[in-house]
């Protein structure tokens, strides 16, 4: 069995495709693949500004990827720390949702433009993926996992990793926004 590990961010488009097409290629392939966060901006850096022409080129390019694969993405008003969503995340992993919360996580910042950054969005989302209302919110209103992602982080950037999206495979690394075709060479040539 292949072990992989996808670098993303909640609200980057970029890892939203790569995490969609690897899911398909991990359906076909004997490949467990772990999603691990890579915070974009960690606070206190300033947020992204969501009308920086950067920023509006980079989410256009995504879009039309997205639209080949049948998705519309939605162009975010505000695009927030993914701090706390992460930190939703990493407890579902133990709680085993990890897969609810992750594909909820995603598909509403990128496909419904909900603001990431709000703690009661993000229990609201942990609730319908599985996860309890109150122990949720508990462990959103501390900084409970801050420590967890930087030693992701750090151990990401030991392997190789310099941004979002990125898969490791041993110790190959596959940086941007790759075709399905592209991830299936790379993991068969890895």
């Amino acid at each position: 069995m292949i072990q992989v590990r996808l670098y993303l961010d909640y609200i980057d488009p970029g890892s939203f495709l790569m995490d969609r097409r690897t899911g398909a290629v991990e359906r076909d392939l004997e490949i467990t693949v772990e999603r691990l966060p890579w915070e974009v901006r960690r606070p206190p850096e300033p947020l992204l500004d969501a009308g920086d022409p950067a920023w509006v080129q980079y989410w256009q390019e995504m879009a039309a990827q997205g639209r080949q694969m049948g998705l519309e993405m939605v162009a975010p008003a505000l695009v927030p720390w993914t701090r706390k969503a992460h930190e939703l995340a990493l407890p579902a992993r133990e709680k085993g949702c990890f897969d609810s919360v992750h594909r909820a996580l995603m598909n509403a910042f990128h496909l419904e433009g909900v603001d990431l950054g709000r703690v009661d969005v993000l229990v609201e989302l942990g609730k319908a993926a599985g996860l309890e209302r109150t122990e949720t919110k508990a462990v959103l209103d501390v900084d409970r996992h801050a420590e967890v992602l930087a030693e992701v982080r750090s151990g990401g950037a030991r392997s190789g990793v310099r941004g979002v999206p990125t898969m490791v495979c041993g110790d190959a690394v596959l940086e941007g926004v790759r075709t399905e075709v592209e991830i299936r060479d790379f993991l068969t040539d890895s």
